[in-house]
């Protein structure tokens, strides 16, 4: 057990009791061995003594968790981004379930100090230079899942260093209560994103534009739409899914009062991208939304949400490329010879895509 040992008034050090180490093995790359290294050079107010013994203590009971330790008996060079995210919950987690006081200053000095350890984790990341999201935040407290996920399940984007205070964005499910689902769209998308990122880093404000859309959707109740299209198999999704999600997700960051909503919408349609293809055997890259939709101006959802059975979709050539394109079939009732031909004319495309100019003059003869 760690205990705290007054130097002086206001200054105190830790110590941890060598018989509580007796049955660890204890590797000296370990960010255990750097812990015990710095508290045995350096000295803290009373404060921060005192948080610290509650943490590291905390923890130190808890070694039977795989999470904590990974994180402190795991030697620094296999310890992943993912596994550090992963112990950074765990101990939230039962800091959050022991009856202490100032929860979110235990919390954060515990990682103050794993930062002043300047230990390098795997693949030469500095464990200061990772972000985290407190479930303790005083202004969007989190309501955090009762088992953490697994660190396998978090995604870490790597970002372009420049005017980046962190080397990575981090997604976490567990932040995102619903959002993200194993292996529906936006789980594929963002491990190829991931993946990705290894190579090529992500422009940060792009990562972080992410970030913010879906802990925006993550707030809201009325999003059945678009997280239907984000945790669906690709291979399931239809036309009107997927634009029935867009219109969603436009009203949904409208409401937020967010800046730039389309550029977000369409940063996180970009994303969904990668995720592979859709029913019609396309990914999301190749449907072009109406552009009264795409536009900045306000969408009423509700009523957008209802008009979308009137919406058929065609499969146009445009050059080498297959396209999808959205018509408003308009008031045709059911039984109208018109809304039968246009039926007939965007299945038939489906096997024989129309050119482009062909059907840029049906669209004009529509309006």
């Amino acid at each position: 057990m760690i205990s705290c040992i007054k130097i002086i008034k206001n200054e105190y050090m830790l110590k941890l009791e060598s018989t509580d180490l007796a049955n660890l093995l204890i590797h000296d790359e370990s960010l255990l061995a750097a812990i015990i290294k710095l508290l045995k050079e350096k000295r803290f107010t009373t404060t921060t003594a005192f948080a610290l013994k509650k943490a590291l203590n905390i923890s130190l009971e808890n070694l039977s968790s795989p999470f904590i330790s990974n994180l402190f008996l795991k030697p620094l060079s296999e310890l992943l981004v993912q596994d550090l995210i992963s112990a950074f919950k765990e101990v939230e987690r039962l800091i959050y379930l022991h009856p202490t006081n100032k929860k979110v200053s235990v919390s954060s000095i515990f990682r103050s100090l794993i930062s002043e350890t300047d230990s390098t984790l795997s693949g030469g990341i500095a464990i200061g230079s990772c972000p985290f999201q407190t479930r303790f935040s005083m202004k969007y407290p989190l309501n955090m899942a009762k088992v953490p996920c697994s660190s396998s399940n978090i995604y870490v984007i790597r970002v372009n260093p420049r005017n980046n205070k962190s080397s990575h964005t981090i997604i976490d499910p567990d932040t995102l209560q619903g959002v993200i689902q194993p292996n529906g769209l936006l789980s594929i998308s963002l491990n190829k994103a991931q993946e990705n990122s290894s190579h090529t880093w992500v422009e940060g404000s792009k990562a972080q534009s992410w970030l913010m859309t879906l802990q925006v959707i993550a707030s809201e109740n009325n999003t059945a739409s678009i997280l239907y299209l984000f945790n669906s198999s690709p291979e399931i999704l239809d036309s009107k899914d997927i634009l029935r999600a867009f219109i969603q997700l436009k009203g949904i960051l409208q409401r937020s009062k967010i800046k730039s909503v389309i550029k977000r919408v369409n940063e996180i349609f970009a994303l969904l991208a990668l995720g592979g293809n859709t029913k019609s055997g396309h990914s999301l890259e190749s449907y072009r939304l109406p552009s009264h939709l795409i536009s900045n101006s306000e969408v009423p959802e509700n009523k957008y949400l209802h008009e979308v059975g009137k919406y058929l979709t065609f499969k146009v050539l445009v050059d080498q490329s297959i396209l999808y394109y959205y018509v408003n079939a308009g008031p045709s009732t059911v039984h109208s010879f018109l809304l039968k031909s246009l039926e007939k004319q965007s299945s038939n495309s489906e096997t024989k895509p129309v050119k482009y100019r062909n059907f840029t003059l049906l669209r004009t003869a529509l309006k």
